[in-house]
């Protein structure tokens, strides 16, 4: 009688905790949906694949050798991974200078364990990387943790 008590509360726990994670589950996706309307905002990094980057930055795959931008703004796009520390602190350095850029620079994000070929056409052999994109001219980049300064200075010289 005991072990089957026994049984009977452990098999409750069991139904209550799978419930709990499930709504934790759910909430997290809940999340991340909402993250990614708020990145699509003005002033904000938004996330990117390929299919973004060939429809409306570059055609790489079209124009391999010759870098024909396709944006209306200047650009900076974050190569990171989720991995990296460096990327980690750069982030919310990014996010504040992307918002005092707001209007003037689309600022976007790369993880490269997610878009390898992505990375490769843009050259990018470590992380943190940044490429600057301006209306006219040849992307130049930046490698390795900036100082909210340092973004500043980079983010003027694209948009002059």
């Amino acid at each position: 009688m005991k072990k089957q008590m026994k049984l009977v509360l452990m098999a409750g726990i069991m139904i209550l905790g799978l419930g709990s994670s499930l709504q934790a589950c759910t909430g997290g996706q809940k999340d991340k949906q909402e993250a990614k309307q708020e990145t699509k905002q003005e002033g904000s990094v938004e996330s990117i694949d390929a299919k973004f980057v060939r429809a409306n930055i570059w055609d790489y795959k079209e124009e391999p050798t010759k870098f024909v931008f396709k944006g209306d703004r200047p650009v900076v796009i974050d190569f990171y991974a989720n991995w990296c520390g460096p990327c980690r602190t750069l982030s919310p350095r990014l996010k504040e200078v992307a918002a005092q850029y707001k209007g003037q620079v689309k600022v976007y994000k790369v993880n490269v364990d997610n878009e390898p070929e992505l990375a490769r056409a843009f050259g990018v052999s470590a992380l943190p990387t940044l490429i600057y994109v301006p209306l006219k001219g040849t992307p130049s980049n930046s490698i390795g943790l900036l100082s909210i300064e340092q973004l500043k200075e980079a983010f003027d010289k694209i948009i002059k």
